[in-house]
């Protein structure tokens, strides 16, 4: 049975270089709590030696501080206290409440929800989070029982409203916890029918005065009419139906980092389906129906975020808000669930997808990518662990760069960035692989920087095979091929092609993806092109190329024929037998357009220590000037700045990080290949 949702798109990103970033996946929360480190003073610091002030006989040893009162719960005691209660079984099928430290729940009234629908992704995908775009967790076995949705943290946010037919209303959201469609046996003998749920938490969205509330929402498509029995109503040519709700006041936006949303299926822990919510010390469970009474047995993919209160409306947050995602899943394995980038719900937010982390191979500590540091996972909770998580950053600061479940780049004159964050110079010309996996491939064609610069070569062409869908970039002029045909995008107009796959252009990029989430994002320079390949879902270990394998070593380079370079790699072994192995032969190029150019490999390596003073002088000032620091990437932006004599380049290098590994081939090296 497919895991993809029947239907749904994945969604297109908007392109402008951007982080070399990983998907996603953080396993088990680390346990406990790092302890600070002290320094004695050496003999030189101690302070100078004095006679000792003679103590007066009423003197009395100082007063220990009296302890402070009340300082309530650990964080760590509160999650052991969650965890423990939303697995203690209900008493019956009715609304609970428990506050921090009680072991039993007390009963609330239940309240029906209104029938606002939340709506399943839909059209054209957008380019912030939601309408069928997200990060969503993909066991890496088993069927999911259980998940959780909460915020590591939250940076920057002030302020929310949601957006609904341009009416703004101050404080309103709603977290989703969403499945992926599936056949379920509440379809009865529609053998096109598919169900979906969403265990829900909306802001605002029950009773008068609205109160906040959480209940599950279940949906058939493809059932026909009439809808079943028992509550169920048409709604957009689906069938839609809620379960009771609990209530509790609506929450302020600084409350979202003490937020925890859950979904349960049915035996875990009673005969329900069942939604929780956690806020700070306090504990809201309302059951479900059994509307879809199958989910056990179809839960494969689980979708977390916070995004507008229903009808395709948006959660609009204030510019400069940050949210780290965590999403939890309980499959039976405590491997680390795949990166999956799809999503289920049409509702968005005004946030985009930037980062996500991953624990590097060689058991080193875990990498963020998009901010290049050390990884702080959740606070440990002893003895109760969050369990296997995909955890990712989603944000609207200034000058933020969309992510895909694992990046690699093509920039300037020609430096790689492969998925697992290897930075090298690959200076050939012709055409080559730069990715190879199902459904996906990319092509660049590289052309010589001869005869002003033979040592060099720049992209200037990228062909993108998704599917049955096959999408050229040229530059020199400027063009568009569209399944061999030359086709005319004009600037902002977006082109959803039956295959599900996507064509955007805004401004000099131009983003194709796949509804699988794969994309490739190009940025035209008039004379050559920088490009950006995303992986739609992670781990993908038949991806191969020039721009690597995600999760393989960032310090290895793998022929067409599986043959390892190490190093040193030889300036020989990196063009003759690594790059030679990538090269497309001319009888399978997906290219429509016949190059002209001739192909073959550079002499020598050319560095921006190869230049003279006089040749790198402008180009070392505009990247220092740039706030460019890191040496090997000012190297690069001083290198690019000169050959293509173009500034433009310098920006290029504002957003892109710094590598995990740079790789430099060594000239006299002997061949080193495993």
């Amino acid at each position: 049975m497919s895991k993809s949702s029947q239907g749904l798109l994945g969604a297109p990103c908007p392109f402008a270089i951007r982080t070399v970033s990983i998907c996603v996946l953080s396993a088990v929360a680390t346990l406990g709590t790092a302890l600070a480190a002290t320094s004695p003073l050496s003999a030189a610091d101690e302070p100078a030696q004095t006679q000792p002030t003679p103590k007066p006989k009423s003197a009395q040893p100082p007063k220990t501080p009296p302890a402070r009162m009340n300082p309530g719960p650990t964080a760590d005691e509160l999650e052991r206290w969650r965890q423990a209660i939303i697995h203690t079984r209900r008493p019956q099928k009715a609304c609970f409440t428990a506050k921090y430290p009680a072991t039993t729940w007390t009963e609330v009234p239940c309240v029906t929800p209104p029938p606002t629908p939340f709506l399943p992704a839909r059209g054209i995908r957008p380019q912030t989070v939601g309408n069928g775009l997200d990060f969503s967790a993909d066991p890496a076995s088993g069927l999911i029982s259980q998940a959780d949705g909460l915020f590591d943290k939250v940076t920057g946010v002030t302020s929310e409203y949601m957006l609904l037919n341009n009416k703004q209303s101050p404080g309103v959201f709603s977290l989703q916890l969403n499945t992926q469609t599936f056949p379920t046996s509440a379809c009865g003998q529609n053998s096109n029918c598919t169900g979906w749920q969403q265990f829900i938490f909306s802001n605002g969205g029950c009773g008068n005065p609205p109160k906040a509330c959480a209940y599950i929402q279940s949906w058939l498509f493809g059932y026909g009419t009439p809808c079943p029995p028992s509550g169920w109503i048409s709604a957009f040519g689906a069938c839609m139906v809620n379960s009771s709700a609990v209530t509790l006041t609506p929450v302020t936006i600084d409350q979202l980092a003490s937020m925890k949303l859950t979904g349960q299926a049915a035996g875990v822990p009673g005969s329900d389906d069942t939604v929780t919510l956690t806020v700070g010390d306090t504990i809201y469970s309302a059951p479900g129906d059994n509307h879809i009474p199958d989910l056990g047995q179809h839960w494969q993919i689980a979708e977390f975020n916070i995004v507008g209160n229903g009808d395709l409306s948006q959660a609009v947050f204030n510019t400069g808000s940050t949210l780290v995602v965590r999403t939890v899943v309980d499959s039976g394995t405590t491997s680390p669930p795949t990166c999956d980038e799809t999503g289920f719900t049409g509702e968005t937010n005004n946030l985009t997808l930037t980062g996500t982390t991953i624990p590097p191979p060689e058991n080193a500590p875990p990498v963020d990518l998009a901010a290049r540091a050390v990884h702080v996972p959740l606070p440990g909770y002893p003895g109760s662990p969050l369990g296997p998580s995909l955890v990712f950053t989603e944000s609207n600061v200034a000058g933020v760069v969309q992510a895909d479940c694992a990046d690699a780049l093509t920039i300037g004159d020609t430096h790689l960035s492969t998925f697992s964050g290897l930075h090298y110079d690959f200076q050939a010309s012709g055409d080559f692989v730069l990715i190879t996996a199902p459904e996906f491939s990319v092509h660049a064609r590289q052309v010589s920087g001869a005869p002003t610069w033979p040592n060099t070569s720049v992209n200037k062409a990228i062909v993108t095979q998704m599917g049955a869908t096959r999408v050229e970039i040229y530059v020199e002029p400027e063009r568009l091929y569209i399944d061999g045909r030359q086709t005319n995008l004009a600037d902002g107009q977006t082109q959803l092609l039956l295959t599900g796959v996507q064509v955007v252009h805004h401004g000099s990029e131009y983003d194709i993806t796949s509804a699988s989430g794969n994309a490739v994002r190009a940025t035209l320079y008039g004379a050559f092109i920088d490009a950006t390949i995303g992986l739609g879902k992670t781990p993908s270990p038949q991806a191969r190329g020039l721009l690597g394998t995600p999760g393989a070593s960032a310090q290895e380079l793998v022929t067409a024929d599986g043959a390892v370079l190490r190093e040193p790699v030889s300036f020989s072994d990196l063009y003759t037998r690594y790059g030679e192995s990538w090269r497309v032969p001319v009888a399978k190029t997906l290219f429509t357009e016949v190059t002209k150019a001739t192909a073959g490999n550079p002499t020598k390596p050319l560095f921006a220590q190869d230049l003279t003073p006089a040749q790198a002088a402008h180009a070392l000032a505009a990247c220092k000037a740039a706030g460019i620091v890191n040496h090997d990437l000012l190297n690069d932006c001083t290198l690019d700045t000169t050959v293509l004599h173009d500034d433009a380049a310098v920006k290029v290098f504002t957003t892109v990080h710094e590598p995990i590994h740079v790789l430099r081939p060594v000239v006299k090296a002997a061949p080193v290949a495993h």
